[in-house]
């Protein structure tokens, strides 16, 4: 006959201590990041946040047993933008890796704005990263510190990086001309930015469109000055485009090939994943008050790993 433990080592089933716990953990994660639209929020925060000695509830004791904060974790909401929601920008991830670098080149040469964004795990933590070029000239960088890489991952600081790089774009006062670039190395993020579907990290997702929305906001605002006083001389609203005002672009850059644009870029991101941040003034909005949700995946693995460690 076969043991127990090496006939569920050989089935590649866990022990059912941490199968159990596993299965906790999973329960716990998808409670702890229900939307507040969701019937079940208001009731999970409440539990969460005081254990009861006496009568307990399963809800109780789930949150109490792994330990959970729900008010720490992101939440992922059901629906963001309808299905025929069209980005502010235009994504290009070419085929064929040979002709990237080329391709890139090109397009920083020809281009008056470029701004490139990258996102690393260095030691032990994530940043994230953003470098602005006007006229082939590093016009300002910014850099950004997200946490531990058991509470983030490197797809966070991937869209974080963006998020950066488009708030040194808003934050020149002139008009953008002709083409304007942000190069990322991150297939899968650009991809993410056209899928509209709930996913995880969506609502880092929802403040790129929102940054690149504002962007056409303030260049428009720009283009059309007189149209605006006018409008506001006779009395009636004028709202500007959020839309094709510029030519805003998003392009895969791969990474470590040699661009130096990009390699400053992730040497940046290095920085800003062993704790460098830049001024808080000058950093997004969102990145002022408090740190990112920890993130459900980064978790998950944290988990996976003690649980190997057990």
């Amino acid at each position: 006959t076969t043991a127990d433990n090496v006939l569920g080592s050989m089935a590649n089933l866990l022990p059912i201590d941490l199968l159990f716990r596993k299965v906790l953990m999973r329960v716990v994660l998808q409670l702890a990041s229900l939307p507040p639209t969701h019937l079940l929020h208001n009731l999970v925060k409440t539990v969460a946040g005081r254990f009861v000695h006496r009568h307990c509830s399963s809800l109780h004791n789930l949150f109490h047993y792994t330990g959970i904060d729900p008010n720490t974790m992101e939440e992922v909401s059901p629906t963001r933008c309808s299905h025929s929601y069209k980005p502010a920008f235009s994504t290009y991830i070419l085929e064929l890796k040979s002709e990237v670098l080329d391709k890139i080149e090109a397009v920083f040469d020809r281009s008056h704005t470029v701004v490139f964004c990258d996102g690393s795990g260095y030691e032990g933590g994530i940043g994230a990263s953003a470098v602005l070029f006007v006229d082939e000239k590093e016009k300002s960088n910014l850099k950004y510190h997200l946490g531990s890489s058991t509470e983030h991952t490197v797809y966070e600081a991937k869209i974080v990086g963006i998020c950066l790089g488009l708030h040194a774009l808003q934050n020149l006062n002139r008009q953008l001309q002709g083409q304007t670039i942000c190069g990322s190395d991150s297939q899968v993020m650009l991809k993410a930015l056209n899928n509209q579907k709930p996913h995880l990290a969506h609502y880092l997702l929802d403040k790129v469109h929102s940054m690149a929305e504002h962007i056409h906001k303030k260049q428009d605002r720009l283009l059309n000055v007189p149209q605006r006083c006018t409008a506001i001389d006779m009395g009636t609203e004028w709202s500007p485009h959020t839309k094709e005002v510029i030519l805003l672009q998003l392009h895969w850059s791969p990474g470590h090939k040699g661009f130096i644009p990009n390699k400053w870029a992730d040497q940046l991101a290095k920085e800003a994943a062993s704790g460098e941040s830049s001024l808080q003034s000058v950093l997004p909005a969102f990145l002022h008050q408090k740190t990112l949700p920890i993130s459900i995946p980064a978790w998950q693995q944290a988990e996976l790993t003690v649980t190997q460690v057990i």
